[in-house]
């Protein structure tokens, strides 16, 4: 059984169906909703379940599943930090939604964000289509995991280069998250005030 409390010789589809019912995402994981929430403390945050995300968000869910982390805030940061790090393919809604979650989190959880990004760095993901989808669905975690190279990804000490490479990842992810997430509130509230 991995952190996210998952066990691995059980197919990704029934993982996910298990996984979709423990998290209260409904049967397909929100993929009809018109809006997603994300939760804030006690607040919900509405934004729009656009299709790309709903496309990302498919192999997002598989990779908490198959990489272990769970869906707290310090576990979206963490799979935010392993899938930038991995790359996430042709996937924008991902890379900006990850970008967001990773600057956030290494604020909070810097430890967890790079332990993530360095173990991405080692480890493969399903966004770049090695797989097909139901394909995927159908592996069990365990082989999943080693064709990702998860087995093994967390076995040396980060070198100088996936070091650099960090910093550079978070200067990206913070410029990102400025210009997306903080410029659009600041400014009208900028322009309110002043």
């Amino acid at each position: 059984m991995n952190a996210a409390g998952i066990k691995d010789d059980i197919t990704i589809g029934q993982a996910l169906a298990d996984f979709f019912q423990q998290n209260d995402l409904g049967e397909n994981g929100g993929a009809d909703a018109r809006w997603v929430k994300l939760k804030l403390g006690r607040f919900y945050i509405p934004f729009p379940n656009t299709p790309g995300r709903k496309e990302a968000v498919k192999y997002h869910d598989i990779h908490h599943i198959v990489a272990g982390y769970p869906t707290t805030w310090s576990g979206e940061a963490a799979i935010g930090a392993w899938e930038i790090s991995t790359g996430c393919g042709d996937y924008r809604a991902a890379w900006i939604f990850d970008l967001g979650v990773f600057a956030l989190g290494l604020f909070i959880f810097p430890r967890t964000i790079f332990r993530a990004f360095i173990r991405g760095r080692r480890s493969l993901n399903f966004f770049h289509h090695t797989y097909p989808y139901e394909q995927i669905l159908e592996m069990k975690i365990s082989d999943a995991r080693v064709k990702l190279n998860l087995h093994k990804a967390d076995h040396k000490d980060p070198d100088a280069p996936e070091v650099i490479e960090f910093v550079l990842w978070w200067l990206i992810a913070y410029i990102v998250s400025m210009v997306v997430f903080v410029a659009p509130v600041a400014i009208p509230i900028i322009i309110l005030v002043g």
